[in-house]
């Protein structure tokens, strides 16, 4: 349950990894947006350190269907988090 999880339009995982509890206890108190913005730009980050491109967060959104962080999923219709 102590993961981040980022699946493609398609609902095919892409993406895994495993975070500790206290960064579950952080995002526990965020709202689904809050999670989003956070998971994304951490995302968009690790992207430019490793390609030299960047990325906005709608490019990256607009890619994913799902993202789950420690359980709690997040479905991403048309580009925004659905409450």
């Amino acid at each position: 349950m102590n993961r981040v999880e980022l699946y493609a339009k398609d609902r095919t995982l892409i993406a895994d990894w495993k975070v500790d509890q206290e960064i579950c206890k952080e995002f526990s108190s965020l709202t689904n947006e809050e999670i989003v913005f956070e998971v994304v730009n951490l995302l968009i980050i690790n992207l430019k350190e490793e390609t030299g491109i960047d990325f906005t967060p709608n490019m990256v959104i607009n890619e994913l269907s799902r993202i789950v962080v420690c359980g709690r999923e997040i479905d991403l219709e048309g580009g925004n988090p659905a409450h």
